[in-house]
């Protein structure tokens, strides 16, 4: 009878890469076929009698047979492949006894139980009893690499005696995936070097990989596209735990890793933010949305108002992409309109006035943005009824004022509180319509400050016009905006020119402070 499998890592000048990487693939697939020709009738006679012992409760009886080597083997090697029998025998109280009376074990129940550690590292939910479990057979595995001899010829467990500190320390993760970056060497090279596969066939080694991506990543400059984006977006990878105790998954510290080191300022389309997204959804989502509270909660609100702001400017550049567009099909006349337009939204951000945004599109606009980036908006937006089909509108909540504007020929809209707090609110997939942001929207913002507050509704013309107003009304309430960031340095000297620069009050009126809120009238928008 073959019992043993034995294949060099041969080396073949300008072997193909698939063909290397399929010969480990056999390599492996042999290595478990060794195992399974090593079990005899013997074998699963016993494993048939240990299960009707442990179905029938006579725990008494299989004492005896723990004493027994073939029983260790058969134990182990079924609480690595058979779910059921791990259930009903994988127990605390067994397992003491088994360690209790094998001070050493052979090499495939050593190989069986190691696998077993590693399939199921730092998995909590495949046994009632799982954590203690675990505890247990680490500690195990440690006395038992160090009582082998160094000079043994399997090569997976003499990398293993050696090397401890990557497989069964508390921060063994980390320590392997370092030692990986620190030699620069991939978790395979090093598997098929020391025939460790087995070894990361579960929740080790994928946590393994998981940490050596977010290494990796570190070194991949801000905002640029890599491989290892592909990988870190895996639902496999992010959703692995990296700790129990504080439930933080890799996805936590890949969200942190992006928002630590992302310039939202960037424009352009953004691979970093389509990685953010993909894991944990945009939090400005209902509060109760599975993602928000599995992603963004255990956070907290530093990150969450760096993404925040990163997605203001995300609202805003897709807003722009729509002014341009409609500026481009419209001809020469609109086109000229567009730098300004836009300038004076980029304007506003740039002097940090901005808080949030909230961005509404038409559902015709929503499958033409899509074509044009060849993806899916992954941003949060409110939909825009039938007769805005193809329009999109943007909501800044600034500091001390809210600004509404929108494409093709729809005002500027300025107030000085939140307009209209109800629809403001309402969830995200809620349809909003025309009349509810031109007539329902200044309404309720008079019957919630009694008419005391002002607000501006404007048209885009005449040029520098309309900009100089919003400036002018701004300035007569307090509030003080950049001319210089709103204009191109052309269109500033000429407002400059044509127009004195407003004083902005020094003394805001009382009114502001002593606001009153009544009941919110809705009017009924029309279908």
């Amino acid at each position: 009878m073959i019992n043993k499998f034995d294949f060099p890592n041969a080396t073949i000048d300008h072997w193909p890469d698939t063909w290397e990487e399929n010969w480990h693939i056999l390599q492996y697939s042999l290595m478990k076929t060794q195992k399974k020709m090593g079990k005899s009738d013997l074998f699963f006679q016993r494993a048939n009698l240990i299960k009707i012992i442990l179905q029938k409760g006579e725990f008494s009886r299989l004492q005896p047979l723990l004493r027994d080597r073939l029983t260790v083997r058969v134990m182990t090697e079924l609480w690595l492949h058979d779910d059921a029998f791990r259930k009903l025998t994988l127990k605390v109280r067994i397992l003491k006894l088994v360690f209790m009376r094998h001070a050493k074990l052979t090499r495939i129940s050593l190989l069986n139980l190691s696998e077993f550690y590693f399939k199921f590292y730092k998995d909590q939910k495949y046994l009632a009893e799982a954590k203690e479990i675990n505890f247990m057979v680490q500690e195990f595995l440690v006395e038992q690499y160090q009582k082998i001899n160094l000079n043994t010829q399997d090569k997976a467990i003499k990398f293993i005696c050696e090397h401890q500190e990557l497989f069964f320390s508390k921060d063994a993760v980390e320590n392997f995936a370092n030692f990986l970056v620190k030699h620069k060497i991939s978790l395979s090279e090093i598997c098929q070097v020391h025939d460790l596969e087995w070894v990361i066939q579960g929740n080790f080694g994928a946590l393994i990989l998981a940490r050596y991506y977010l290494e990796k990543f570190l070194e991949v400059p801000a905002h640029q596209a890599h491989p290892i984006l592909n990988e870190l977006s895996k639902k496999e990878c992010y959703q692995l735990v990296l700790d129990e105790k504080t439930h933080t998954l890799v996805g936590h510290e890949i969200i942190k890793n992006i928002l630590d080191r992302a310039d939202p300022t960037i424009w352009g389309d953004d691979p970093w933010l389509s990685t953010l997204l993909t894991i944990a959804g945009d939090p400005r989502a209902n509060e109760e949305d599975k993602h928000r509270r599995t992603w963004w909660n255990p956070l907290g609100n530093y990150y969450l108002n760096k993404a925040y702001a990163w997605l203001c400017y995300e609202d805003l550049q897709i807003f722009i992409k729509v002014l341009a567009t409609y500026s481009e099909q419209q001809g020469a006349d609109l086109a000229r309109l567009f730098p300004a337009r836009s300038q004076f939204l980029i304007g506003i951000f740039a002097s940090g006035k901005v808080r949030n945004t909230r961005l509404f599109l038409g559902r015709k606009l929503q499958v033409q943005l899509e074509k044009m980036l060849g993806h899916k908006l992954e941003i949060a937006f409110t939909p825009l009824t039938e007769e805005m089909q193809d329009q999109a509108v943007i909501y800044l909540k600034c500091n001390e004022f809210c600004l509404i504007e929108g494409s093709h020929s729809f005002r500027v809209w300025l107030y000085l509180d939140e307009p209209y707090p109800e629809l403001l609110e309402r969830p995200l997939e809620q349809e909003v319509s025309y009349q509810e942001l031109t007539q329902s929207m200044p309404h309720n913002y008079e019957e919630i400050y009694k008419r005391q507050l002002p607000y501006k509704a404007l048209t885009h013309h005449p040029h520098l016009v309309w900009q100089a107003k919003i400036i002018s009304f701004l300035a007569e309430n307090g509030i003080e905006l950049q001319p210089e960031l709103l204009f191109c340095e052309q269109d500033y000297q000429a407002y400059l020119q044509k127009f004195v620069v407003p004083k902005v009050a020094t003394k805001k009126p009382s009114y502001r402070a002593k606001r009153q809120v009544s009941p919110v009238r809705t009017l009924r928008p029309r279908r």
